[in-house]
């Protein structure tokens, strides 16, 4: 579910677009410079995935920031003093004390520049793949000069460097994304207005615990400059991961999520977990009352109740057990007791039957009686069956 757009008015009158979610330190997460729009970035699973994550240990705050996204987009001032202002407007209308805070690439700047400015309202500062000045970031200005010719072609160049070229679908998407977050005339703005922003001077001013995260293979900022800012800031701790894309929700994510909430002391997220296996014995006794079988596969999950129904009955019970899991429905009831014939009356039956083909072996044929060497081998016209030797017991003619 995608949390609730609110919004912060800064001292100098802008509205700026954020959303909350979580529970526990607070962690605000700075945007990806202009490239930043907190509804339409929950489309991308990645991202969704990634704030998921974070929101499981912390109070995690996203938002977007002047010219940009959901935020005031007509505005005049684009000054790094102004994002400065975007970032207290958002920590004060939460009423936040202190916050842990997350500086994104270039953003670090300014999450730096707030740190120094509010040491007492950061707990804890952290910059991934940042820099100091933007000289570090070279590539980025050369390619932001491409949109003064062909808006285009240029955030598709954006999003490749930044994702890393073998991200191509996803790099479409986040170029797609790029020019529905802001416009070419905001980035140029924006990118004359920072082109000399340099915070070398202010690194050893901070005085708040700083974690610096790089990826090893990335290819601007380079490990260099992150191993300038950890050897600059005071007491820094720097971490090298795996991997070259520059967002943190690419790659190896998971490494980046536990690296963040050890730093915060938060300890790491626990995955979604599994239902506990059951015991035989009680499943043995569950399978036995099929008739519940629906609740039971509710209680279960279909997953489990296949499972136990392959563990727990052989090859004989398997059929009846997938009929049944099929139909989901109890076993017709047996037949009525009345329809059943009793043992003893088959007997009378079988009995009967047997007398009655004695009976017919035995009547004559013809009428009358004969009598063959002195005794009776017939029946009389009545048809009483006659036998005795010597005479014959009958009231007809021979």
């Amino acid at each position: 579910m995608e949390p609730r757009i609110q919004y912060a008015k800064t001292s100098d009158g802008v509205d700026i677009a954020y959303w909350a979610m979580g529970a526990g330190i607070p962690l605000v997460h700075m945007p990806q410079g202009t490239a930043s729009h907190v509804q339409q970035e929950w489309q991308f699973p990645e991202m969704r995935r990634w704030y998921e994550q974070l929101a499981r240990r912390t109070t995690l705050v996203r938002y977007d920031g002047r010219g940009c996204g959901l935020s005031e987009r007509n505005v005049d001032d684009l000054t790094p003093e102004s994002k400065v202002r975007d970032l207290a407007a958002v920590v004060d209308g939460l009423a936040l004390e202190k916050i842990a805070l997350f500086g994104f690439s270039a953003q670090g700047m300014h999450a730096i520049d707030y740190s120094v400015r509010h040491p007492e309202r950061v707990s804890h500062l952290i910059l991934w793949c940042s820099c100091a000045r933007p000289a570090d970031m070279a590539r980025f200005r050369a390619l932001s000069q491409l949109g003064e010719s062909d808006w285009e072609l240029m955030t598709e160049a954006l999003a490749h460097s930044r994702m890393g070229w073998e991200q191509g679908d996803v790099a479409h998407r986040f170029a797609a994304f790029i020019r529905e977050s802001v416009t070419r005339e905001t980035a140029a703005a924006e990118m004359v207005a920072c082109r000399d922003f340099d915070v070398i001077d202010l690194l050893p001013q901070v005085s708040v615990p700083t974690l610096v995260i790089h990826r090893r293979e990335l290819p601007f900022p380079t490990v260099e400059v992150a191993q300038s800012l950890a050897a600059t800031i005071p007491n820094a701790r720097l971490v090298l991961l795996e991997g070259s894309s520059l967002p943190p929700y690419l790659g190896d994510t998971n490494s980046v999520v536990k690296t963040i909430c050890e730093f915060l002391g938060v300890g790491e997220p626990q995955p979604v977990a599994a239902p506990d296996p059951l015991r035989s014995g009680t499943a043995i006794i569950l399978f036995a009352d099929i008739v519940d079988s629906t609740a039971l596969t509710e209680r279960l999950g279909d997953t489990a109740f296949r499972e136990k129904a392959r563990d727990l009955d052989g090859d004989r019970g398997r059929p009846r057990l997938r009929s049944l899991w099929r139909r989901r429905r109890p076993p017709p009831p047996p037949r009525s007791p009345r329809r059943r014939r009793h043992p003893r009356r088959q007997q009378r039956l079988r009995r009967r039957g047997e007398h009655c083909l004695a009976h017919q072996r035995d009547v004559g044929a013809k009428r009358g009686a004969r009598i063959r060497d002195g005794a009776v081998t017939g029946a009389d016209v009545g048809g009483r069956v006659v036998r005795g030797p010597g005479r014959a017991i009958s009231q007809g003619s021979g």
